[in-house]
């Protein structure tokens, strides 16, 4: 109902919009012809304004273009100067030419002018350079006479500096043997005076000894008992014992040092007695030396005389060898310059020889200069410019100016041509602005202009309440669409949740009553049980016939899903248990039958898809040496067929087994170093 009545109001707003539209086109169209009007008003005032600008601009195009035509005369001399210039360009071309082969000649005078310069200074050099070579040769001409001369008292020196070395060595000896004797002498002295003591003390230990002999012999004796030495039966003073007296021992100890002081003391006596010998012996040669080296010397004073005059003697020598020195540089000087001199002066003879050429060189290139000099100048004196492209460039420029002034004349006839063009274009459009203008009528615009004002806003009231309208109408009709079309989808919507949740408890193993099995559980079960059955042929040869394993088809508890745990039948004692119940050696077993399992039936179920490579990582240390075989026989018989099998071990055992190996250890100064070995 609703939409019914919002719809009859909307026609009868569209009806009456549709008029007050038509109202406003009439008014609309009133204004517009007053418009018009008023833009003709103004038109004929702008177009009044440009036709007299129009023709002060035709008056200026008119004297700008008389000026031009009035050039013509200074054309003209521009192109007669054209046409001079360009008669001319030839004669350039040969001033070119001789101007270059004047280069010629020019540059060989400078070069050769250089060179005999250059030779005429060489020369008066070198001829100075021989006269003073040769003045230097007559100074050095006695050289050898002044070397010979100078190697005699050289030698002469050498001699008297050698016996001064042997004077001066024997006074040396002699201060030696001096300083010995005292030395001895004050040993001697001592050993003397050791001696003397020695004694003393052995005389007066000899005397205790003595006397204690007769103490001894006192105590035996008895008043009327023969004495043992003298025989007498009376003792009237009877002899003490001495409380320091020596042992026997000891005195003769003290015998040994005494002689042995006196024996010392002997050999020092005789070792000065052989220095004072030799120190004579010695002052005696001295003292007949020394006359022939020095007047009034004597021991004393021997030795300072002897470096005193050894010290005049290697300063004679330093400045003869000195002198020496420099006489064999001027000797070699001399034979150089023996050489040197003629060299020079054959040299000199080529340069002269050489300046002699040039000469004549130079007088040729300076007539072909002078001459190529004078056609150029005369030449140049017919010419307006210097060259060539100075005379191009004024061509051109004259050229260029000719080009511009025939512009400017054309210009100022397309200026002069427009003006009055355009003159007449405004003095016609200002008669037919005048014609509209008369056969127009004026019109009151403000009135016309309310009513199209007011017109405009009952148009726009119309337009937003039939804008409110459709709104309604639209959300209304929308909102009863949705209503009939969510009640019908709800219905369809209801039986297809129960499809689904019925489908959905089927493939995640949810429905009720049945076994826990999801659809990708139950579709892996398909190839799981297949590569179970692989593995156990494997896992038989490795167990020895013990351990199968088999698919575990119910769960642990209800809750569980179930479908791809694994049990192992145990054919020893015929019972089946989780594989968890396994220990290592024999999980390890299992888990390396899976794999190779898996790796068969790959390659059965994809086609050409082969797995010729393997590795194995770890497992091996929990087998014992039984179990290590069997896995080991497995291995091997998975070689067969140019398949590679790796095996990845900390295990020791398994080196004796394996022949081809790649061992890695680890570096100290870090890294790892990997050594392969094959045993044949």
């Amino acid at each position: 109902v609703l939409i019914r009545e919002d719809r009859e109001r909307s026609d009868r707003l569209n009806l009456e919009t549709e008029e007050t539209i038509k109202q406003l086109s009439a008014v609309n169209a009133i204004l517009g012809k007053a418009e018009e009007y008023e833009k003709a008003k103004r038109n004929r005032e702008e177009t009044v304004k440009k036709l007299s600008v129009a023709e002060k601009e035709l008056l200026l195009a008119k004297n700008e273009l008389e000026r031009e035509k009035a050039k013509q005369e200074l054309r003209d001399s521009i192109e007669d100067s054209i046409a001079k210039i360009s008669a001319e360009l030839p004669k350039y071309d040969e001033l070119t030419a001789i101007t270059t082969r004047k280069k010629q000649p020019e540059q060989a005078l400078a070069v050769n002018e250089k060179r005999l310069n250059a030779d005429l200074t060489i020369a008066k050099q070198k001829q100075k350079c021989i006269e003073t070579f040769k003045e230097e040769q007559k100074l050095l001409a006695d050289s050898a006479i002044k070397r010979e001369k100078l190697c005699r008292e050289k030698e002469v020196l050498e001699e008297k500096r050698a016996r001064l070395g042997d004077l001066y060595r024997e006074l040396g000896e002699l201060k030696k043997t001096q300083e010995l004797l005292n030395e001895r002498q004050k040993k001697y002295l001592k050993s003397s005076h050791l001696a003397e003591l020695a004694q003393a003390r052995y005389h007066e230990a000899n005397k205790a000894f003595l006397n204690e002999q007769a103490g001894i012999l006192a105590e035996n004796l008895r008043e009327g008992e023969p004495c043992p030495v003298c025989g007498s039966k009376e003792h009237p003073v009877i002899a003490k014992k001495s409380a320091g007296a020596p042992s026997k021992e000891a005195l003769e100890a003290m015998k040994t040092e005494c002689d042995n002081a006196e024996i010392l003391a002997r050999a020092d006596s005789e070792a000065c007695a052989v220095t004072v010998s030799n120190v004579k012996s010695r002052e005696e040669s001295l003292l007949n030396k020394l006359p022939l080296f020095f007047e009034n010397a004597t021991l004393d004073t021997a030795e300072a005389l002897t470096v005193k005059q050894g010290k005049a003697i290697a300063a004679e020598l330093k400045k003869v060898n000195e002198a020496i020195t420099e006489t064999n540089d001027k000797i070699q000087r001399k034979e150089r310059l023996d050489t040197l001199i003629p060299a020079e002066e054959k040299a000199l003879e080529a340069i002269h020889s050489e300046i002699t050429e040039l000469s004549t060189r130079i007088a040729s290139d300076r007539s072909a200069f002078e001459e190529l000099s004078k056609r150029e100048a005369d030449l140049r004196a017919t010419l307006p410019y210097p060259d060539k492209p100075t005379a191009e460039n004024t061509l051109r420029a004259l050229r260029a100016e000719k080009q511009k002034m025939a512009e400017r004349l054309a210009s100022a006839e397309k200026n002069y041509n427009a003006c009055d063009k355009s003159l007449a274009e405004f003095r016609s459009a200002l008669e037919q602005l005048e014609s509209l203008i008369s056969s127009s009528k004026e019109i009151d615009t403000e009135e016309e202009k309310a009513r199209a004002k007011a017109l405009t806003q009952r148009i726009d009231q119309l337009k937003r309440a039939g804008e409110n309208i459709a709104t309604r109408i639209n959300v209304n009709s929308s909102a009863l669409e949705n209503v009939q079309k969510r009640s019908a989808e709800l219905t369809v919507l209801e039986k297809q949740l129960v499809t689904a949740r019925s489908l959905s408890d089927t493939a995640n193993g949810n429905v009720s009553g049945k076994e826990k099995i999801m659809l990708e559980t139950f579709v892996q079960i398909h190839y799981f049980d297949r590569i179970i059955r692989r593995a156990n042929t494997r896992l038989l040869v490795m167990s020895g016939g013990q351990y199968e394993l088999k698919r575990r088809t119910t769960a642990e508890n209800k809750q569980s899903h179930s479908g791809l745990d694994l049990n192992v039948i145990d054919h020893y004692n015929g019972s089946e248990r989780s594989v968890q119940t396994l220990s290592g050696g024999e999980s390890f077993k299992a888990s390396l039958s899976l794999a190779l399992g898996l790796s068969d039936e790959i390659q059965s179920t994809s086609g050409g898809v082969r797995l010729d490579t393997m590795f194995v990582d770890e497992g091996f240390g929990s087998l014992d040496s039984e179990s290590l075989d069997q896995a080991m026989k497995a291995l091997r018989g998975l070689t067969e067929g140019n398949r590679l099998v790796g095996i990845i071990s900390h295990v020791d055992t398994l080196k004796e087994r394996i022949d081809k190996q790649i061992i890695v250890k680890k570096e100290k100064q870090g890294g790892s170093r990997c050594t392969i070995v094959i045993d044949e």
